[in-house]
């Protein structure tokens, strides 16, 4: 590859890898930042970490955060599972391996031999250390012929449980019939004692202080309106 050194500043080109204490970094192209800490990496960007996969199109990398900004292409893989992620643009937490997509991304979701289950949704996070993905706004899961939507969702691999929130609707993709799903839960909710806070009301006559659509007639009286009431007065107030 090609190696520049300008200002403060080093630009790599061609096969890039770059190896620190985490794993593998592949990219065409990077370019560091070394006041500010930044690798921007363009070009078949790929992090290759013990326990998972991301790649994409371009990426900005905060060293000292450890974070990662992810456009294009993106694509998130569990190594362990398989379960796979996809997206134009995500964020990828090397500390923790958590992964955010946004701009309505897919997640491909493999439970060994079983059926594979695909999440569309406005956002979701995928956390591997508890094989949970959440999901955000306008959810639809697809399992077999059967869609399952609502307003967030949680998957818990793990687990093999699934719990769904806000309005539940299901679409059958045979006869494309949505119903909705009826549920109901037992709850349990400690109400705290109402506040009450005695405040002394003034009684007797009251002073207006504004008075509004002031008119004033040929013959002297003024008109106007004043605690939700039309008053008529003299010039002078009587």
């Amino acid at each position: 590859g090609v190696y520049r050194r300008f200002q403060d500043s080093a630009e790599l080109r061609g096969n890039v890898v770059i190896r620190d204490s985490t794993g593998v970094i592949h990219a065409r192209r990077a370019r560091y930042l070394r006041a500010e800490g930044i690798l921007w990496l363009w070009g078949d960007v790929d992090f290759q970490d013990p326990e998972s996969r991301v790649q994409a199109d371009s990426v900005r990398y905060v060293e000292s955060e450890r974070i990662a900004e992810a456009w294009g292409n993106v694509r998130y893989t569990q190594l362990e599972t398989g379960t796979e992620a996809r997206g134009p643009h995500g964020f990828y937490d090397r500390n923790t391996g958590v992964i955010r997509f946004d701009r309505r991304p897919v997640a491909t979701v493999r439970d060994g031999d079983g059926p594979i289950t695909q999440v569309f949704a406005e956002s979701f996070d995928t956390h591997p250390d508890t094989g949970a993905l959440i999901a955000k706004d306008d959810v639809h899961i697809v399992r077999g012929s059967t869609v399952e939507k609502a307003d967030s969702a949680f998957l818990y691999r793990d687990d093999r449980f699934l719990e769904l929130r806000g309005r539940i609707r299901r679409l059958d993709l045979t006869t494309e019939e949505v119903t909705d799903v009826p549920f109901e839960a037992p709850v349990r909710l400690q109400v705290a004692e109402r506040l009450d806070f005695p405040r002394a009301v003034e009684t007797g006559p009251v002073r207006a202080r504004r008075a509004h659509g002031l008119t004033v007639a040929a013959d002297g009286h003024v008109a106007f309106s004043s605690l939700a009431r039309i008053w008529v007065a003299t010039a002078v107030g009587a």
